[in-house]
């Protein structure tokens, strides 16, 4: 199994630091939400956007690494989600919030459709199991670990959104 994941290494560590910002940054948005007094039923319409756009973004984004490549479509919706992440610090209005978590769901989707396909296109036949498992958990490990980062956030406003791009 080691030997299967060795040649994959480098998607499987993309997606763990991928996650672990994502992780953060979705537990951040909440907590921000609620201390800023905002009523729950607008913090559920913002934490629905982002499935929005996850799920939007599932169905396009493989039509646009058909026309320019995985490379590209990988390097477009990471710095679209890193610029997204940066944009929280600007204003916090709802509605803004709420587009940017579309959009954060919208290029997570592209993440998933790039590295699956190229783990995919990497993994042979009967190591494609052992690979996938790895993805997998690299995923999971960074969403969690990325949680326990709001325990040492600085005191900033903007300090946890730039920490989530790191």
């Amino acid at each position: 199994m080691i030997s299967s994941l060795a040649s994959v290494r480098s998607l499987l560590f993309a997606i763990f630091v991928l996650m672990l910002g994502s992780g953060f940054l979705t537990t951040l948005i909440s907590i921000r939400l609620q201390v800023n007094g905002t009523v729950p039923i607008v913090i559920g319409l913002i934490a629905t956007s982002y499935f929005a756009g996850l799920a939007t973004g599932a169905m396009h984004v493989g039509k646009l690494v058909e026309r320019v490549g995985h490379i590209r479509t990988f390097a477009v919706v990471v710095a679209v989600l890193s610029a997204s992440t940066l944009s929280y610090t600007f204003s916090e209005h709802a509605l803004l919030w709420m587009l940017l978590r579309f959009i954060d769901g919208f290029c997570v989707a592209g993440v998933y459709v790039c590295l699956e396909s190229w783990l995919n296109d990497r993994a042979e036949g009967p190591s494609r199991g052992s690979v996938l498992a790895g993805y997998m958990i690299a995923l999971y490990l960074g969403q969690g670990i990325g949680q326990q980062i709001l325990n040492v956030t600085g005191s900033t406003p903007t300090t946890p959104f730039i920490l989530a791009l790191t």
